[in-house]
Parts: structure tokens; C-alpha cells; sequence
């Protein structure tokens, strides 16, 4: 048998919230502005509603585990899983270093990405209950700033650039835009290692409705703030609207750099919460027992492979393609199991 972490007892939808939020920091933003115009304001709670559902079939396929078909396809299922959190490792580890590059103006992109991937291995050496419990404690106090500051941008704002929330005019690549929103709900395909631990789905239905609701206004803030054809030119759309808001004028720099390393933290944490995940499912693979050595050893395989290979396909062309399998792996599969169960 192999030995599962015990996530039970760890405040999962806290993690939930904050990796999403993190997520929505990315370069989703402009794909999906590129993609969608203003229709980026609905889109996001369309894919929340079909997240829902998968949540449900989710939780509906756990009495179909020892059906013998799903045994004999379950190293092919691990293999699956494992790929895809170690895509989303590899990708959301080079997006951050070009985020510390390219905004935090830290270094170039090679020297963030090698710092990166080392604070995410030794951040994943430590359980997820440490994860959850030091994030709690980090978002007591970068909660109440993070409003504070999505208060203040709506003074900033001209609500007539949002309008009309619907134009199909506008509507230039559905299925890019789609999958990169698909991206930011990445976090739920781990419901499919914990439902053997019964979350309380009631819980993880309203954190990952109010962070829906935090990520379509903060589509909303960017839009109103820059207009549509300026946002779609920034990168990194989400964190250019929250910065033009100034808190030196309020408060003293020094305790404003507090809640900009938290979010640092966070994004470390982003990235050894798929890193375990990652490891853990390696661990099925291979039918051993999970331990720290698969952790330094994923974390290895991406340094090796970003030695190889860094070229700007993974940027853009692997977001899409994890958007992708985000919604096979939530959406899909749930229907593909009850479907094959009842055979």
C-alpha cells in the first residue's frame, strides 16, 4: 500500500483560495482578454458552473474505486495524473520567474527560475497540514490590504469601458480563452487523491465560488481601469491594476513590503502544493511509498529539463494545453467513470 499524506485535518479550501488567487496573477489574464475581449467578465463564471459540476461527479465517482476496470487502468490514470501536476509545476515555476524578472525587475528569468525551483523543493519537503497552517496565518494579514486595495482601484475606474458585456465581435479565440480559465481551477483536480477523506463539499463549493467572484473583479478592475485595448497589451494584467494604487500615500513603505513577501510566499507555495501532488502520484507510478526522494527528484527533472529546453512554447502554448486537461480531468473523466461503471 502506498502511504498518503492525511489531509483531513489540513484547512484544504484555505489552499483552494489562495492558489487560485495566485493563479489569476498569471499570464491567464491575457489570454483570456486577448481571447475574449469584454466578454472576459461572464466567462469566468460559465466555467465556474461546469467546475461545479465536476466537483459533484468527482465526489459521485468515489464508490466506483474497485470496479475492476479502473484497476487494471489505474497505472494508466497515475501515469496521467502525474504528468499533468508536473506540467503545471514546470509552468508555473518558469511564469514566476519571469514575473520576478520582468515586474519585481529581481534578475533574468534563468537566475529566478533556478532560485524558484529550489525555495519550491524545500517548501514541499514539509507536509501540506504546514502549508495550510503557515498560509492561514499569512492571510490574516495580506486579506484585509488585498481588499483595502480592490476597494480603493473602484475610484480609479470608468465603468463605461466594461460595456457591452456582450460582444461576439470581440470574441477572437474561444477555446484559448477557455482553457487558460480552465488553468486557474487547476487546484480542484486534487479533490480526485482527497474525496477518499471527505471534504466537506459544501466548503470547497463556496470557497471556490468566492474566489470566482474575486477573479472575475479583478477581470472587472483591469478592464475599467486601462480599457480593454490597453489591457490586452499588459502581461500581467491583474497585478498592473492592483499596482496602481499607491499605499505609500496610507501607510509607511516598510509595512507595505510585508504583504508583498507574502505574496511571495504564496507563490512558493503554489508551486510545492503541485509539486507534492506531483510526487505523490510518482509514487503510485512507481507503487512505492511516497517519501522526500521523489520530491528532490521531480524538483531535479525540471531543473534538467529547463537546461534542455526553455523556449517561449511553454509560456503560452502549455498554459493551453493544461487549461485543457484541467477541464478532461474535472469534467470528462467523472462522466467517462459513472459511464463505465454502470456497464
Amino acid at each position: 500500500m502506498n502511504a498518503q499524506p492525511h489531509y483531513n485535518d489540513a484547512p484544504y479550501t484555505i489552499l483552494i483560495f489562495i492558489i487560485m488567487i495566485t493563479l489569476s496573477f498569471g499570464r491567464y489574464s491575457h489570454l483570456l482578454l486577448t481571447g475574449m475581449g469584454k466578454n472576459s467578465l461572464w466567462l469566468p463564471g460559465i466555467v465556474f458552473l461546469f467546475v461545479l459540476l465536476g466537483i459533484r461527479l468527482t465526489l459521485a465517482t468515489k464508490k466506483n474505486d474497485n470496479h475492476p476496470y479502473f484497476k487494471l487502468l489505474a497505472p494508466i490514470h497515475d501515469s496521467i495524473i502525474f504528468l499533468y501536476f508536473f506540467g503545471l509545476t514546470f509552468y508555473f515555476t518558469i511564469v514566476n520567474a519571469d514575473f520576478y524578472s520582468n515586474v519585481f525587475r529581481m534578475g533574468n528569468p534563468s537566475g529566478m527560475f533556478y532560485l524558484g525551483i529550489t525555495f519550491t523543493i524545500l517548501f514541499a519537503l514539509f507536509p501540506l497540514k504546514a502549508h495550510a497552517r503557515y498560509a492561514k496565518v499569512s492571510l490574516i494579514f495580506l486579506l484585509p490590504i488585498f481588499i483595502l486595495i480592490l476597494f480603493l482601484q473602484f475610484f480609479n475606474t470608468n465603468w463605461l469601458w466594461i460595456f457591452p458585456i456582450i460582444n461576439i465581435d470581440e470574441i477572437k479565440t474561444p477555446i484559448t480563452s477557455i482553457a487558460s480559465v480552465f488553468y486557474v481551477f487547476a487546484p480542484i483536480v486534487s479533490l480526485q487523491l482527497i474525496n477518499a477523506y471527505n471534504p466537506n463539499v459544501k466548503k470547497v463549493t463556496l470557497t471556490v465560488f468566492i474566489t470566482t467572484i474575486f477573479i472575475i473583479l479583478l477581470t472587472y478592475l483591469s478592464i475599467a481601469t486601462f480599457g480593454i485595448e490597453y489591457s490586452k497589451k499588459l502581461i500581467y494584467v491583474t497585478y498592473s491594476g492592483l499596482n496602481t494604487i499607491r499605499l505609500e500615500r496610507f501607510m509607511f513603505e516598510r509595512i507595505i513590503f510585508v504583504p508583498l513577501l507574502i505574496f511571495n510566499f504564496f507563490q512558493i507555495l503554489t508551486g510545492a502544493f503541485f509539486l507534492r501532488f506531483c510526487s505523490l502520484y510518482l509514487s503510485k507510478v512507481l507503487r512505492t511509498q511516497f517519501n522526500k526522494f521523489l520530491i528532490i527528484s521531480n524538483g531535479l527533472l525540471i531543473l534538467l529539463i529547463s537546461k534542455i529546453n526553455m523556449s517561449p512554447f511553454y509560456v503560452d502554448k502549455l498554459l493551453i494545453i493544461l487549461g485543457i486537461c484541467t477541464f478532461y480531468l474535472i469534467n470528462i473523466k467523472p462522466i467517462l467513470i459513472l459511464l463505465i461503471s454502470k456497464r
